[in-house]
């Protein structure tokens, strides 16, 4: 979340917060979850980037929310070439989500190339569960 636009526009922030907490929710129930992993009040105190996707010509060309990423950097103990374990910190796919009735448009592509020009690293993908869905924050599209 860009905290300038939040502190600015107040409204806005309550906005998405509320977007966000809707996405959460649809989120876990696709991942059958118990409960959700991203909240848009705890972006405020964690270092993780939420990519929100927005399709602009949807909703009488107001546009909608189409989905989120959110990544971040997690303590991970993994193998080397020789099966020795190493302590990393790579950039990691936290949440993933995708409205269901826009999957299999490309919007999900569409969301992870913005996420890497924009982090330019090696990242890991976790997975939570057998069917895995992402999740986002700040792409746009027109």
């Amino acid at each position: 979340m860009n905290r300038s636009i939040c502190l600015c526009r107040p409204d806005l922030q309550a906005h998405i917060s509320s977007v966000i907490d809707e996405l959460r929710k649809a989120s876990a129930m696709a991942q059958q979850l118990p409960a959700p992993i991203t909240s848009a009040s705890k972006l405020q105190s964690q270092q993780h980037q939420l990519y929100l996707l927005k399709e602009g010509e949807r909703n009488g060309g107001r546009g909608a929310i189409v989905g989120f990423l959110k990544v971040g950097h997690k303590k991970l103990f993994l193998l080397d070439l020789q099966g020795v374990h190493i302590e990393a910190e790579p950039l990691c796919v936290l949440d993933f989500y995708i409205s269901e009735n826009l999957q299999r448009h490309g919007y999900g592509l569409e969301l992870f190339d913005f996420m890497l020009q924009m982090a330019h690293s090696v990242m890991s993908v976790r997975r939570r569960r057998r069917r895995f869905l992402l999740t986002s924050s700040c792409g746009t599209r027109r």
